[in-house]
């Protein structure tokens, strides 16, 4: 066992820039656990500064393939990146829980949390700006087309929302679910590339 913590999710992904075939897969869960997978001991291992860097729950992560970078979001608007060597704290700007993070075709991150919460940085994690989501629902997933140029966040209530990276245009294209239906989304997939 790793930890005790609950690990709430995990990203795998390339990170040759960073570290050759040594840390290639990252979950993040509760009290700030950070593990990671190394592919040479073939074991999962906490990371040096989990827990410590931050105690707020950790709610997502993805490996940022093209800049070699990996983010984690978290309770109280808590934004981590790791460069290769350290977990940093980011400004978000917002003290929401954050839950979701994905990239778009320019290479833009995205992040989708509660209250409706929608950021986006340009600068490959550095700032944060506020995109208007038009809702004030709890947004619990976001996710990016395999183009990349659209995508959609979901969350609470059956709320989905499109997402035009290259204008920010967010439109509500559903909200509500049928009766017997649970009243929140926690992901979202298409078969195809078509919107």
């Amino acid at each position: 066992i790793v930890t005790t913590n609950q690990l709430n999710k995990v990203s795998v992904g390339t990170l040759g820039v960073i570290e050759p075939n040594t840390k290639g897969s990252w979950a993040v869960g509760n009290s700030g656990t950070i593990v990671y997978y190394n592919t040479t001991t073939k074991t999962w291992t906490i990371d040096a500064q989990s827990g410590v860097i931050t105690t707020q729950n950790l709610n997502g992560i993805l490996i940022y393939d093209s800049n070699a970078l990996v983010i984690s979001v978290g309770a109280n608007g808590t934004i981590l990146t790791w460069d290769g060597t350290t977990w940093s704290l980011v400004s978000s700007g917002t003290t929401e829980i954050l839950r979701g993070i994905a990239y778009d075709n320019n290479g833009d991150l995205w992040i989708c949390g509660d209250s409706g919460v929608l950021l986006k940085s340009t600068d490959s994690g550095v700032t944060w700006t506020a995109v208007s989501s038009g809702t004030t629902k709890r947004l619990n997933y976001i996710w990016f087309s395999p183009s990349k140029d659209w995508g959609y966040a979901v969350g609470d209530d059956g709320i989905i929302l499109k997402i035009i990276p290259s204008t920010n245009a967010v439109s509500v294209t559903a909200s509500g679910l049928p009766t017997g239906i649970g009243s929140r989304l926690l992901s979202f997939e298409l078969t195809s590339d078509t919107s």
